[in-house]
């Protein structure tokens, strides 16, 4: 499935669509295990938030 820069399907399914009304998707990861469950997210609280390499290891750690 082919997604253009428009299509906001995504961040509304996962919940992250316009969540500040400026009808962006925020900054987000998400860890999802192989049944297809998220089992780990950060969404952003602003349109700066980043969520730095280490804490995402550290969470894919926990997975094992």
């Amino acid at each position: 499935m082919l997604f253009t820069a428009l299509d906001t399907s995504i961040p509304e399914q996962y919940g992250v669509f316009n969540l500040f009304g400026d009808g962006l998707a925020s900054a987000s990861v998400f860890l999802i295990d192989t049944n297809g469950e998220i089992v780990w997210k950060s969404v952003g609280l602003n349109y700066t938030h980043q969520v730095e390499a280490s804490e995402i290891i550290e969470q894919v750690e926990k997975l094992k």
